[in-house]
């Protein structure tokens, strides 16, 4: 069995009132059991070992999940920052649609706890994955729970998702109680209401409650109005097109879309207008650099909702809460040799917005780090981070224990641990070390905590200890690599001169069905410039030809009218 798709749920013990997210209504559904662990013995699937309950829920539309509920692990205590401890256990369950269509599953955990019989809970989400290595691991093999807690122990936590026929959404499920005693039983359930989180067994009195948390429901398929077009795109060949070769792609905190064309500033989606931002407002009409053809290779947005936008003609933070119309020229700020960049050239996927709050930007020359109290006193807010030689930066990430990567286009891979200090912070991994090659163009980790990089000639995973080597004659397509991208659901997607992969690790590379290729047969332009996966988990790709989505078998294009 395969767990994929996993988004973590805490339910954590405390001492405040639920607050209830609405509830959809959803009709009635009728409910198959299909497995409890009651007939484990007549299973001869192992992974079974680790299921509680598996049940069919069916309405009269046809509408139809299975979901299936492990049973418990852990038994431990969490100590919190107040030194309070409470009793927790891990659960995962897995949510398959057996539909047609889509569906769309959405979950809200309050900030407030759950009263309950003798004991409250509190429920949060926290972004893992599980595979099926992990099934017989302690915690079902989740990480980072306690630093999660520590930060986002009064936040409310949200997942909305769509699943396609015949796939599924994992999910990881912790409880903790105010008492202890622990839960014998937990799982997703849907009724007539919606979705629901029963618990049973954390005190005698507690035979059975079920928790509202959410909806499950088929996607509604209604075709969005075209935009109003505000602004002037640059000459294309098609004008229908929103633009060619887009570099970049990124959704903010506000939903909205932006795009990094060729040749031009930026394009903003809104949901009603589709906004070309003009060189003269992006760069502040600084006589410099309008006029001479650029593009943004890297979109990012930092805590403060700023955005930074990476060029060949240095940084532009966007300040997103100035409008446009009565704030031009003071919403967009270019950064440049004055403010302390000594080389202009920003990379593909080369700034980020760390969870410390630092901004790194990586550029054909090195990595600096933004200053904002600098950049408020109107000095130079960029400094050098000479842990890292003036080197050509690809690509920056950061990895789920906080460490920073920086891949080079000559050097290998560089990680900076930030809570060390001096040259022993640093560690620069090469062709030496058995990295395929020292060009490092992308860095993904994936949920199980594996490090992937892309070679000239492939991909390469680094767990920790050994490299191991990914090309063509392993199925990936194409020879000349372009990008990497990782989708929340675990699915590795490969870009390349020609073609592009998906790639599901979690297949062994024995089946054929690990790598699928696609090429300008299945809808896509061979020339893909950038991949992103938005919050409702559609993935975008900016190509040759202009913007593209995938429905799950074959790429569409979607021009300036949409299909948005």
């Amino acid at each position: 069995m395969r767990l994929l798709n996993i988004l973590t749920f805490l339910a954590l013990g405390f001492i405040t009132a639920c607050q209830t997210a609405p509830i959809k209504k959803s009709g009635g559904y009728q409910e198959d059991t299909l497995f409890t662990d009651r007939n484990r013995k007549q299973l001869p699937d192992k992974s079974y070992n680790y299921v509680y309950n598996e049940i069919r829920y069916t309405d009269s539309s046809s509408m139809g999940v299975i979901i299936q509920n492990s049973l418990p692990k852990g038994g431990m205590r969490y100590t919190n920052t107040s030194n309070k401890r409470f009793p927790y256990v891990i659960y995962w369950s897995r949510i398959t649609n057996i539909t047609n269509t889509p569906l769309e599953i959405t979950i809200d955990f309050p900030a407030d706890s759950f009263p309950l019989p003798g004991t409250y809970l509190k429920l949060f989400l926290l972004p893992d994955t599980m595979t099926s290595e992990k099934l017989s691991m302690f915690d079902y093999g989740i990480k980072g729970l306690k630093s999660f807690l520590d930060s986002g122990f009064y936040k409310p936590t949200h997942l909305n998702q769509t699943i396609q026929p015949k796939e599924f959404c994992a999910l990881y499920v912790a409880v903790l109680s105010s008492e202890p005693g622990g839960v014998v039983r937990t799982g997703f359930a849907l009724n007539k209401r919606g979705l629901f989180y029963r618990v049973t067994g954390i005190t005698p009195e507690l035979d059975e409650t079920q928790i509202p948390c959410g909806t499950i429901a088929r996607t509604v398929s209604a075709s969005k109005p075209a935009p109003l077009i505000i602004g002037k795109p640059s000459a294309i060949n098609d004008p229908g097109l929103v633009s060619q070769y887009i570099r970049s792609i990124f959704q903010d905190s506000r939903g909205n879309y932006w795009f990094g064309p060729a040749g031009q500033s930026v394009v903003r989606y809104d949901g009603k207008t589709l906004r070309y931002f003009s060189e003269a407002e992006f760069f502040n009409n600084d006589t410099v650099v309008v006029g001479d053809k650029m593009s943004v290779h890297a979109i990012a947005e930092d805590q403060n909702g700023n955005l930074w936008f990476g060029t060949d003609k240095g940084v532009v933070k966007y300040d997103g809460l100035l409008k446009d119309s009565a704030e031009q020229g003071k919403s967009f700020k270019r950064y440049a040799e004055k403010e302390g960049l000594s080389n202009l050239y920003i990379g593909r996927k080369s700034i980020l917005a760390a969870k410390s709050g630092k901004v790194w930007i990586g550029t054909g020359g090195g990595v600096f780090i933004y200053d904002p109290s600098a950049d408020s006193a109107g000095g130079k807010c960029f400094t050098p981070f000479e842990l890292i030689p003036s080197v050509q930066i690809k690509d920056i990430m950061e990895d789920q224990d906080g460490n920073i990567w920086f891949g080079t286009g000559n050097n290998g891979v560089f990680r900076y641990d930030p809570k060390l200090s001096g040259p022993g912070a640093i560690r620069n991994i090469k062709e030496n070390d058995r990295l395929g090659d020292n060009y490092a163009g992308g860095i993904i980790q994936d949920k199980s905590g594996n490090f992937w990089f892309t070679m000239k000639g492939g991909i390469c995973k680094y767990d920790g200890k050994t490299f191991t080597n990914f090309t063509s004659k392993d199925g990936l397509g194409g020879t000349e690599i372009w990008g990497i991208y990782l989708e929340k659901s675990g699915i590795i997607w490969i870009t390349a001169r020609g073609s592009t992969t998906r790639f599901d690790p979690s297949i062994p590379l024995s089946d054929p069905k690990a790598f699928t290729v696609f090429t300008e047969a299945d809808g896509l332009n061979c020339c893909v410039q950038s991949m992103y996966q938005d919050k409702a988990g559609n993935m975008w790709w900016g190509a040759g030809a202009g913007l593209y989505r995938f429905d799950g078998k074959r790429f569409y294009q979607v021009k300036q009218k949409g299909p948005w």
